[in-house]
C-alpha cells in the first residue's frame, strides 16, 4: 500500500495499489517515523483512483492531531495526483491539516521542488528556537 522514505526533514510516501485499508496503512507507516511531525511530505498517489474517503480522512486527521500536536505549523505536503476526485478533495485536506501547507501537483518534479525549496514568501515564517 505505502511506502516510506524519510530523509533529512522530508518524507516521501509512494503509493502501491495492494489489499488492506488505505488510511490504516498511511497511519502505520506514519506512526513509525520519530520526528514526523517535525516533517515535509511529499505524498505520491499517482497509482491511486479517488475520491479518497472523507470520513476516513478525518479520522487520520484526528490521529495527526494528537501525534503532532501543533508542532507540524508552516510544514510542507505536496501531494502528486493526476486524478480529477482526489484534486478536487485539496480543500478537504487542508481543512483537515490546517496548520500545514498543502499544494496539490501532477507532476513528481514539481512537487518535490515546491517541498524543498523556501520561497519568498515563507522566508518571513522561518522561526529558529
Amino acid at each position: 500500500m505505502f511506502a516510506f522514505a524519510e530523509m533529512d526533514n522530508l518524507v516521501i510516501v509512494t503509493y502501491t495499489p495492494g489489499p488492506g485499508d488505505l488510511f490504516q496503512s498511511f497511519a502505520r507507516g506514519f506512526g513509525q517515523i520519530a520526528s514526523v511531525s517535525r516533517c515535509d511530505f511529499l505524498i505520491d498517489l499517482r497509482g491511486l483512483v479517488g475520491p479518497l474517503d472523507i470520513l476516513s480522512n478525518e479520522d487520520l486527521g484526528k490521529k495527526w492531531a494528537q501525534l503532532s500536536r501543533g508542532r507540524d505549523v508552516g510544514r510542507r505536503t505536496a501531494i502528486v495526483s493526476a486524478d480529477a476526485a482526489i484534486q478536487g478533495q485539496l480543500g478537504v485536506f487542508r481543512a483537515i491539516y490546517p496548520f500545514r501547507k498543502i499544494a496539490m501537483f501532477t507532476a513528481y518534479d514539481a512537487a518535490m521542488h515546491w517541498v524543498t525549496s523556501i520561497s519568498d514568501v515563507d522566508e518571513a515564517d522561518i522561526q529558529f528556537i
